[in-house]
């Protein structure tokens, strides 16, 4: 790189067809997630966003914004757990390291703030989905469908189930590393499943993945 020359803006060339038949085989035949194409998409600016919007092409968008919703599921980052277990030991009322009880409205606390920006993103790419004209909404709920946005609603849900499993080990391990706590013991029953808004395509509500 020459310092003396003014700054090139690198050209990239992104293949919809190419992501939307990775998306196809991801979902129906298990092969890798594209997240490397999920995640340039998501990230791309709003203008380039909007262009696809008018264009009457919003697919790439929602079906990407569905894969990192998944991901931030399934894997928070470290800012959304440490307010997670900041909200966790508020919840709990304790200040002090000693004994502590998973009860489950901590447990749901825990689990509502670490998943936050997962469901965000997940309800903001159902909304653009509901938004769309009912061609675009045809490829996504049609058998099979070009876009397969039925399974990964299933996903972005299995990953929603998870994190709520995982919030009594998860909990405890933050708040124990956190020095808060000296001993935690689980009490009551585990946290109820956190429920995301449905899709249902104009004429077809949604009943099962296709």
């Amino acid at each position: 790189t020459n310092p003396e020359e003014p700054p090139k803006c690198p050209e990239y060339v992104f293949s919809i067809a190419g992501f939307q038949r990775k998306l196809e085989q991801h979902y129906n035949k298990g092969w890798r997630p594209p997240l490397l194409e999920a995640f340039f998409v998501h990230r791309l600016h709003d203008d380039y966003k909007r262009s696809l919007i008018d264009a009457d092409c919003p697919n790439p968008l929602i079906l990407a914004a569905m894969l990192v919703s998944e991901v931030l599921l399934v894997a928070p980052q470290w800012e959304d757990l440490d307010r997670a277990t900041a909200v966790a030991v508020a919840s709990s009322g304790s200040r002090t390291a000693g004994s502590f009880s998973l009860t489950p409205e901590v447990m749901e606390a825990f689990g509502q703030t670490a998943s936050a920006e997962g469901r965000q993103l997940y309800e903001a790419s159902l909304a653009l989905a509901q938004s769309s004209s009912p061609f675009q909404q045809h490829l996504m709920a049609a058998a099979p469908a070009a876009w397969p946005l039925r399974k990964a609603i299933k996903q972005v849900q299995i990953a929603q189930d998870r994190i709520i499993d995982a919030a009594p080990v998860a909990a405890a391990h933050a708040l124990l590393s956190s020095g808060r706590l000296g001993g935690t013991s689980r009490s009551g029953p585990s946290c109820a499943p956190l429920q995301l808004p449905a899709w249902s395509p104009p004429g077809s509500p949604l009943s099962s993945p296709a």
